[in-house]
């Protein structure tokens, strides 16, 4: 008798380099609420990020700095190696153009969650996501959901502490996933998200 597992695809963590962590949080403290300085807004980047998930109940995002964003590219280029070596399948199975294309990185946004709030069931756009858990207050639940090969929902749940800060997650960008609301703190959740495109 011989088994024959069926090839899929999966998730890459790891966990950002001190420095890095470091820089990221100061930035994602003092985005928390920009304001305009003057008659010029000097602070642009630090615009509020409006996607398809925006609404009341929502977590707010905003864009991330240039500068932070080229380090965050920098590692994550090393976790999409790894991803090509862990799941060669994925990537190399993309065969949707005529010819191979490299990678573009769009710029990541912070996730504020407050009490009460969350992130609906969704997916990205693009070829790979990330997410990067910045500040966890309180004990919080990530949730992957996904088929099984006869179609049955199935879920791979995430139980994030403090322990988790500075973690980061790379998964294929249809990968649905939800962000559960926390009840028992006033204070912020952070994280970053990501989207990784084919440039063309």
């Amino acid at each position: 008798m011989e088994i024959l597992p069926l090839p899929n695809f999966g998730v890459v963590q790891s966990f950002l380099p001190k420095e890095l962590y470091k820089s990221l949080l100061k930035e994602c403290l003092s985005i928390k609420k920009p304001k305009p300085r003057g008659p010029a807004l000097d602070i642009d980047y630090k615009k509020k990020m409006i996607s398809y998930l925006t609404e009341k109940g929502v977590s707010e995002h905003f864009f991330i700095s240039e500068k932070n964003t080229l380090s965050v590219i920098e590692f994550m280029k090393k976790m999409i190696q790894k991803y090509r070596e862990v799941f060669p399948g994925y990537l190399d199975g993309i065969r949707y153009l005529d010819k191979d294309v490299p990678m573009a990185f769009r710029t990541p946004w912070v996730n504020f969650q407050k009490k009460n709030e969350y992130l609906p069931l969704h997916e990205h756009g693009g070829v790979l996501s990330y997410n990067i858990w910045m500040q966890i207050p309180t004990d919080s639940i990530f949730e992957y959901n996904y088929n099984s090969i006869i179609g049955k929902n199935l879920t791979h749940r995430i139980i994030l502490t403090k322990k988790d800060e500075g973690r980061v997650v790379l998964f294929p960008a249809q990968l649905q996933h939800v962000v559960y609301p926390f009840y028992n703190t006033n204070k912020t959740r952070m994280s970053i998200a990501g989207n990784i495109l084919l440039q063309t």
